[in-house]
């Protein structure tokens, strides 16, 4: 038996044309009892990484032009999946826009 019930907020704010911040928050509660076990390949993958209870999810980016043909972003994720503790991912990235 797999049941889910997500409630997702998401925001974007464009300063001018040069930049935007982007923020997403994900609430999940999964209830999950499988024959197998949640933890196997086919559990993880199931549940998309996450583990049965409640789980939380957020997300905040920056994207910045910094000329005609250069842009950088910025990205933080954050997760906490029910009982485990809080796992952090950073990534940063210089594009040439041609």
């Amino acid at each position: 038996v797999y049941s889910s019930n997500t409630l997702n907020a998401e925001m974007k704010y464009n300063i001018l044309q040069t930049a935007s911040i982007q923020t997403k928050l994900t609430y999940t509660q999964i209830q999950f009892s499988p024959v197998g076990n949640a933890s196997s390949t086919v559990g993880y993958t199931m549940l998309d990484g996450l583990v049965p209870g409640q789980n939380i999810l957020w997300n905040l980016s920056l994207s910045k032009r910094l000329s005609n043909n250069l842009e950088i972003s910025v990205e933080y994720e954050g997760r906490k999946p029910a009982d485990t503790r809080i796992i952090n991912v950073g990534r940063a990235s210089l594009r040439a826009l041609l």
